[in-house]
């Protein structure tokens, strides 16, 4: 639970304005397999949110082969085939010159609209942030 938490607090979408009617959603997106099934574990073990539940969309970069990409993290996360969409990532940053091989499998995305289970995260992550003094 903690690490969940945790992992969110570091990588997921926290920006929830109460006083605009924006919709809270849980999101979360990295690039390292190990923390991306780490979370999908949280999810479903700690918020009792099935993988059918989870949209995945696949952000990757010039060079890369869409349905490649989607492959490695469906058969990695489980997740259902039809959750998952591909979308190319530009980055002003780099201006093109990423190497190809830094992120060979893009980054994934797990994102659920679950309002209550976005809040219970934020309670997590507001309980690590007051044990820890801060």
């Amino acid at each position: 639970m903690i690490l969940g938490a945790a992992l969110y607090w570091g990588e997921g979408y926290k920006n929830f304005n109460q006083k605009k009617t924006i919709y809270p959603y849980i999101c979360l997106a990295n690039s390292e397999p190990e923390m991306i099934v780490t979370f999908i574990h949280f999810l479903e073990k700690i918020l009792g949110i099935t993988k059918d539940r989870i949209k995945a969309p696949v952000f990757i970069y010039s060079g890369m082969i869409p349905e490649e990409a989607i492959n490695y993290w469906q058969k990695l996360t489980g997740i259902p085939r039809e959750n998952f969409r591909c979308q190319m990532a530009l980055s002003r940053a780099s201006q093109g010159r990423r190497p190809n091989n830094l992120l060979p499998h893009g980054t994934l995305q797990l994102r659920v609209v679950k309002r209550q289970e976005f809040f219970k995260i934020r309670g997590l992550m507001d309980g690590i942030i007051k044990s820890a003094g801060l």
